[in-house]
């Protein structure tokens, strides 16, 4: 079951055993939340290490769950982060599910709890695939549950689709909704656009926006563009902005500023380390160039260029920039650029050199230069 599912509809009371797995994290805390406020008492415990399993004692934690409160009432066990405790004991927590013995209520959180699917003969993985299936039929024979939390897509599918229909579009104009409010599709990506897509900081932004617009019912570009500060504002943006121009001068200016000064993150530090710096402009630059080739693509295709634009899921504000980069893309070969990015980016994550040399490289090359190997540009 998707978490989003879970939050809408499920029966938290009914729940005695629960997985809850996946990357999404403020979905993670929004379940156990839901599970807990109908317990008496929770004790949260952390997972064993997956160095060297310390800090959890097996033995121990059974015992405690076959062991009823000296008080009476409902309670709620919650092992965070039991991955390692999974993936090493699952032959005992499924015996224990089984016995139909728990004293209480239980909750196993942590990132892949359920095995995804993996390539033939990837033995380990199978094994590993298997304990972990076992244990979700388990849970599920128990009365339990398993509770999938996994990030929202924020752009549409290869396939097509318009970027004011995807996932996260679509929880953002429903927890507006939930709150009282009402933002339309296009209102609520234009939001995404300049907020991200980090949950409990679109939350944040939504709520501030209630706040803002008072008895109004609805929230609107106008109020967005009012209060909510583009996290996109930054210099790495701005790389991938010229790059999309092919403003060559201006591309090397500000990857030049961007090695010299940093990055700002989130929290307000100032980050001087070359990988993150490439690691960072190279997203930037992934997700303007996806956006770029959808377009292309569209027009390719004999659509307009609004109906591009919107394919792709540019705001109207952007609307004329937009239309000068795709005009530069259209006259370009276009084969090779993804490519290029996957390339640099395993270059960047593996150590393939130094992360300055390899981003100005790719930029370059992307820009039409030809690189003579051995320097830099």
């Amino acid at each position: 079951m998707k978490a989003q599912e879970f939050l809408a509809k499920g029966d938290p009371k009914s729940v005695q055993v629960a997985l809850v797995t996946g990357d999404e994290a403020y979905f993670r805390e929004r379940v156990i939340d839901m599970i807990a406020a109908t317990c008496d008492d929770v004790e949260s415990v952390d997972g064993p290490s997956a160095r060297d399993g310390a800090g959890f004692d097996l033995g121990e934690f059974l015992e405690g769950m076959r062991t009823g409160s000296l008080f009476g009432g409902t309670r709620l066990v919650r092992v965070r982060a039991a991955d390692h405790l999974v993936k090493q004991h699952s032959e005992s927590l499924i015996a224990l599910i089984s016995s139909g013995e728990m004293a209480h209520r239980l909750v196993l959180e942590g990132e892949s709890l359920v095995a995804k699917a993996t390539k033939a003969g990837a033995t380990g993985a199978k094994t590993k695939a298997t304990a972990a299936a076992g244990l979700a039929g388990a849970v599920e024979a128990a009365s339990g549950v398993v509770i999938r939390c996994d990030p929202l897509w924020s752009t549409p599918p290869p396939w097509g689709g318009s970027a004011f229909d995807t996932e996260l579009v679509q929880w953002i104009c429903a927890e507006t909704k939930r709150r009282g409010k009402v933002i339309r599709p296009v209102d609520a990506h234009l939001l995404q656009e300049r907020a991200g897509s980090d949950l409990r900081g679109l939350v944040s932004q939504i709520e501030k926006l209630i706040t803002f617009t008072g008895p109004s019912g609805a929230i609107t570009a106008e109020h967005i563009e009012a209060t909510v500060v583009s996290s996109r504002s930054t210099p790495a943006f701005d790389l991938a902005e010229a790059v999309a121009s092919a403003d060559t001068k201006q591309a090397f200016i500000l990857c030049d500023a961007l090695f010299e000064l940093g990055v700002e993150e989130p929290n307000g530090r100032r980050n001087n380390d070359p990988q993150s710096v490439a690691i960072l402009c190279t997203a930037a630059i992934a997700s303007k160039v996806r956006k770029l080739l959808h377009a292309c693509e569209r027009l390719d295709r004999g659509a307009s260029f609004d109906e591009a634009a919107e394919a792709a899921g540019v705001y109207r504000t952007f609307a004329a920039r937009f239309r000068e980069q795709t005009d530069v893309w259209m006259r370009r070969d276009r084969s090779r650029v993804l490519e290029r990015i996957v390339a640099l980016d395993r270059a960047l994550k593996s150590g393939g050199g130094p992360p300055r040399v390899l981003l100005e490289t790719f930029i370059a090359e992307s820009l039409g230069f030809r690189v003579l190997s051995g320097g830099r540009r």
